[in-house]
């Protein structure tokens, strides 16, 4: 057994190059933009795992400003999508990571015998991470890694290197064979007036196991002395209710007696190992899970044989090719008819001066679906992920806000109006000049007229503190009325010859009707009208 002690390490983190520049989750801002950009469904995704799943969706909904940080993150990311053996390395690691968290959660009982087990589990756990990390980060001599990757694998080997991963192993071992001596005690049980079990004593130790089989079959074969003594033969589950788990107890405290030699040899060997055992390592089951997802993401895009890149950041807007909905490949992965779902590229350019993105068209044109396209971009970009186009430049933003009306909110009244009103304040006030905020047909639970003004005083506050907006919306005149000194980006939602083509094309919103598109969108159109009219004439003569 090893006696030596060993010096901390600090493990270089997979996703932070500049730990100072890591993000504050705004907890209010990240909830909206989980449900705004329906980022459920990006998770699902990124894998079926729920801790892969949902730091994933924590990651992407606080996003990291800072470029250096994303560059470092996209070169790892292009190594593990070169390296696809270590996939089910990835994922088996989230899961011993997941159990150490745990672990180091619990560790606080005060009996010898579990904390002791419960230890010897978690340096078990953290032999198999590191073990698990070298063959993941292994640099073969032809392999074409990136600087950021060999750093990060020659760490993990000079750390593993240091605290004798080897030797560690051995220890495992002989303390568990310690352990492991022992097949089964004999116990006696003392039950209270109901019957209950509520103490119990421990007789002997013994290298052997009990054969319930044994007894089982002297009492199937009717032996009368045994069977005349003997009515119920069963097994106590000692992990039970509460009585029992008191019973578990006296248990622990008696086979500590028991076995306190023992129990000195396994506690000093982990000891022994105390400082190596440090939260350092579990910061990897969430790092590991960015990536892991990621590369199920990149997978995904793949097989649908549709363009993937790696963005390069720029000064201001944005320059996107053949950009295409993620959320829209879910719905038709998992829908049958999947003609219903169409899956359309479009091309995006917003200049280095222009400060306002806005989208109209026809109703479910695809108006929001290529809002939600936009801002999913954003987030992967800036979580150093590959995004679905076939290439992009994208301006980096420290700050991300959505407001997205939902329809069963939508009522004209002077409340929820207000309620809005209020929100996109509170958004207003956090805002600044690297901020991009989405708006989803905001205002549209008052009149045109007045939803329009009030629309236009907003862009005007923005355009005040420099914010960059994403606006959807169904006010055709915001053009004429807003204020010339507002740079505007305008995209139309083709709508020819009647037909919704879902292309965006870079021009002024057109003058054409929406209330038949509306009237369907609540589920009213010209036939149902009508046999509504058929319906109330023939009540009529009835009467």
């Amino acid at each position: 057994m090893l006696t030596t002690s060993y010096k901390k390490l600090m493990l270089k983190s997979l996703i932070w190059k500049n730990k100072d520049k890591e993000p504050v989750i705004n907890e209010e801002k990240q909830k909206n933009i989980i449900a705004d950009l329906q980022l459920n469904k990006l998770m699902s995704l990124m894998s079926k795992e729920p801790v892969i799943k949902m730091t994933s969706q924590i990651f992407l909904s606080s996003i990291t400003s800072d470029i250096e940080n994303i560059k470092y993150r996209q070169c790892i990311l292009k190594d593990f999508i070169c390296r696809e053996e270590i996939m089910d390395i990835l994922e088996s690691l989230v899961v011993k990571l997941d159990e150490m968290n745990s672990l180091h959660k619990i560790l606080k009982s005060e009996l010898r015998v579990p904390k002791a087990m419960l230890r010897l589990k978690k340096l078990e756990l953290y032999y198999s991470v590191m073990k698990g990390l070298e063959e993941v980060f292994a640099i073969e001599k032809k392999s074409n890694l990136s600087k950021e990757f060999i750093v990060i694998a020659e760490e993990i080997k000079t750390v593993n290197e240091q605290n004798r991963l080897e030797q560690l192993e051995k220890d495992i071992r002989e303390a568990k064979n310690i352990i492991s001596k022992v097949k089964s005690i004999d116990v006696g049980a003392n039950l209270d007036f109901k019957s209950d079990v509520r103490e119990a004593i421990v007789f002997s130790l013994n290298d052997f196991k009990y054969e319930k089989s044994n007894m089982i079959d002297k009492v199937m074969m009717n032996d009368s002395d045994l069977f005349s003594k003997t009515s119920i033969v069963t097994e106590i589950d000692i992990s039970g209710s509460a009585p029992l788990l008191l019973v578990k107890n006296e248990l622990y405290k008696e086979f500590e007696t028991l076995i306190n030699s023992d129990l000195h040899i396994i506690e000093n060997i982990i000891n022994n190992y105390e400082e190596i055992i440090t939260s350092e390592v579990l910061k990897y089951r969430d790092e590991i899970c960015l990536y892991f997802g990621a590369v199920r993401l990149y997978k995904f895009m793949m097989s649908l044989n549709m363009p993937v890149s790696f963005p390069v950041s720029c000064r201001h807007g944005a320059e996107l090719e053949s950009l295409y909905s993620l959320n829209m490949a879910y719905e038709r992965m998992v829908c049958e008819d999947k003609e219903r779902f169409k899956i359309i590229k479009n091309n995006i350019f917003i200049g280095n001066s222009e400060e306002v993105m806005l989208i109209t068209g026809p109703n479910n044109g695809g108006k929001t679906v290529l809002l939600e396209s936009l801002a999913v971009a954003q987030l992967l970009f800036q979580n150093g992920i590959m995004i679905p186009a076939s290439n992009g430049k994208m301006s980096v933003y420290s700050k991300v806000y959505s407001h997205f009306p939902k329809d069963e909110d939508i009522s004209i009244s002077a409340g929820r109006l207000g309620e809005e009103a209020n929100r996109i304040s509170r958004i207003l006030k956090r805002s600044d000049k690297n901020t991009l905020v989405l708006f989803n047909e905001p205002y549209i639970t008052t009149s045109p007229t007045e939803g329009l003004d009030i629309l236009v005083l907003t862009l005007m506050k923005f355009k005040q503190v420099g914010t960059m907006v994403y606006l959807v919306t169904h006010y055709l005149d915001i053009l004429d009325s807003i204020d010339s000194r507002i740079n505007i980006a305008s995209y139309v939602l083709e709508y020819s010859n009647g037909v919704k083509t879902y292309k965006a094309l870079n021009e002024e919103p057109m003058a054409y009707c929406h209330a038949l598109d509306i009237a369907r969108k609540y589920g009213i159109d010209a036939e149902g009208i009508l046999k509504l009219i058929e319906n109330r004439k023939e009540e009529a003569e009835e009467k």
